[in-house]
């Protein structure tokens, strides 16, 4: 099967669980995508489960950037040890919503063995257009047990508090918070 015939079948897959209440809700709140089905996450997970892991597939999915549910699945089909530096970097980059930048985190950069760097590469870039990234990714990393709350990050979360954006601060006041406990 070819991999066009395979996103077919995937986004028909998309549409047998599609849900009105939610893509409603999400169009309502801006969603920059234009292809809503409102799939839950849970369904998404189901449907990747049914498709291999194939690291071309899931970049295919992945630049389909009109679709919230393709650049959802995309993350559970890329193979994690398949994904470098750089294409984790690219895809973070590429992000278009809070909720895309969750699941990225939580679904594929969290799991790779190097995401720590990954995190420093995103933190380095331009002028913290990227730090909800990058710290949401530090926390996946955290809460997976990957790395700990060292001096070092939290002296460096503390310093971004001040300068970080409203959503980014929420973040930030919860890694310090997770760090003391």
């Amino acid at each position: 099967m070819d991999y066009n015939e395979q996103i077919r079948l995937i986004r028909k897959s998309f549409f047998a669980y599609r849900n009105g209440i939610i893509a409603d809700s999400l169009r309502r709140c801006n969603d920059p995508h234009k292809s809503i089905m409102g799939c839950q996450w849970i369904d998404i997970m189901a449907i990747a489960r049914e498709v291999p892991q194939d690291a071309v597939l899931a970049e295919k999915l992945w630049e389909i950037k009109d679709s919230r549910e393709c650049r959802m699945i995309a993350t559970l089909l890329y193979p994690v040890s398949q994904l470098d530096e750089e294409t984790a970097v690219m895809w973070a980059k590429d992000v278009e919503s809070d909720e895309i930048a969750d699941i990225l985190c939580q679904a594929l950069l969290g799991k790779m063995a190097n995401s720590l760097q990954v995190f420093y590469k995103l933190l380095s870039l331009d002028d913290g257009k990227y730090d909800y990234i990058a710290f949401r990714l530090l926390q996946n990393i955290i809460k997976r047990g990957n790395a700990s709350m060292t001096a070092e990050l939290a002296a460096m979360v503390k310093s971004k508090m001040p300068t970080s954006s409203k959503r980014v601060q929420g973040i930030l006041a919860d890694l310090l918070e997770d760090c003391q406990q």
